[in-house]
């Protein structure tokens, strides 16, 4: 009896050409023809063409990020407005996946909250090497960029920021499509792996701390976004602000999210070659951080010790972030690689001393 091969081998016909490499991210003359490539397979037109071609937003670290607008008959409305391309820089994607980020997105848009709406997620890697979204453009500058634009409103915009971020910590939290388990749970135990996995020894003193000391978790968790910062957020043109990159949202204890802003306003440079710029930050970040922090505490009681506790923690998981990125490469985290660059000792030296400010635990990457 012979037996049967469900895949026999052809005999005749050409061979099936070799897989395609995916095209380079961080290049947009790549980017372009691929993604249109793409998109005229899954709308179903060969005659979609580019309105305004792919260009490039250099502010992503964990994903190359690019503007475009297309155009062609038949295009469906929500396809013929600005949009954007979240390309994630590999295969390595954040362990909570782009897929929770278009869910959290589609949540957001769901609340009534100001996040890009979310058009397209494709999880495969072979167009990009790494899966990517497609969103809606929210229209206007960055809120730094307004900031920066317009520093007579030093005053006015720190508290638009506090505004904003109470007004997600007040939403409901059933439904977010947050990890399962309490949150400083899950981020300590993530911690400690990152640091047993990385050899960064120099900071178990702080894990230990942060377990020693860990507050309750919150009787009503938040909505949390943990990378709330002028950066990440539009100033759009009715005044209010769109809020960009849910890549890090989750559920917990708001002084964390809080916590998380106040460290990025105290510690992470602003890259402007122009000196008024430069000048513009040296003085006014301390005015937008104590601003910021005033505003928030009027329209949500904040706890001085859990806030000191979560400024220690998003500390450490920053150093532990740029530790393993020195020890394996960013984009062992899914990150970018050319982002080492960011993570010198200088900042590292900030980060461990904000550290043993609010913990008093000497700490080293």
């Amino acid at each position: 009896m012979l037996a049967k091969h469900p895949c026999p081998t052809p005999v005749f016909g050409r061979p099936a050409p070799p897989p395609r490499r995916p095209a380079d991210p961080a290049a947009a003359a790549a980017v372009a023809p691929a993604l249109l490539e793409y998109l005229q397979r899954h709308l179903r037109t060969q005659a979609l063409r580019y309105a305004e071609a792919p260009a490039p937003i250099p502010d992503g670290w964990e994903t190359h990020i690019y503007t475009f607008q297309l155009d062609g008959p038949g295009l469906p409305r929500a396809w013929a407005r600005p949009l954007v391309l979240r390309v994630h820089a590999n295969g390595r994607a954040r362990w909570r996946g782009p897929g929770n980020e278009f869910a959290v997105h589609r949540h957001m848009i769901g609340l009534g909250y100001p996040a890009p709406r979310p058009l397209l997620l494709e999880e495969a890697c072979d167009t990009f090497g790494g899966p990517f979204l497609v969103v809606e453009r929210m229209p206007g500058p960055t809120l730094l960029g307004a900031m920066l634009g317009k520093p007579w409103l030093l005053f006015h915009f720190p508290s638009l920021l506090a505004r904003t971020h109470a007004r997600l910590h007040a939403l409901p939290p059933d439904g977010f499509p947050a990890p399962p388990g309490p949150f400083l749970e899950r981020h300590l135990g993530e911690t400690r792996a990152a640091i047993a996995r990385h050899g960064l020894r120099g900071l178990l003193p702080g894990l230990d701390w942060l377990h020693a000391r860990r507050p309750p978790e919150p009787a009503s968790p938040s909505i949390l976004h943990l990378d709330f910062h002028p950066l990440n957020l539009i100033a759009r043109a009715d005044g209010s602000l769109g809020v960009l990159d849910w890549t890090y949202a989750d559920r917990g204890d708001p002084h964390a999210d809080v916590a998380t802003t106040l460290l990025i306003l105290d510690c992470f440079p602003a890259a402007t070659r122009n000196p008024w710029h430069r000048l513009c930050l040296v003085v006014g970040r301390p005015v937008v951080r104590w601003c910021y922090r005033r505003a928030y505490a009027r329209l949500r009681p904040l706890d001085e010790g859990r806030l000191a506790y979560y400024r220690a923690w998003s500390a450490l998981r920053h150093l532990v972030r740029y530790g393993s990125w020195l020890r394996a490469g960013p984009e062992a985290n899914g990150c970018k690689c050319s982002l080492v660059e960011h993570a010198g000792p200088g900042l590292l030296t900030t980060l461990c001393h904000y550290f043993r400010r609010w913990a008093g635990v000497e700490v080293s990457a």
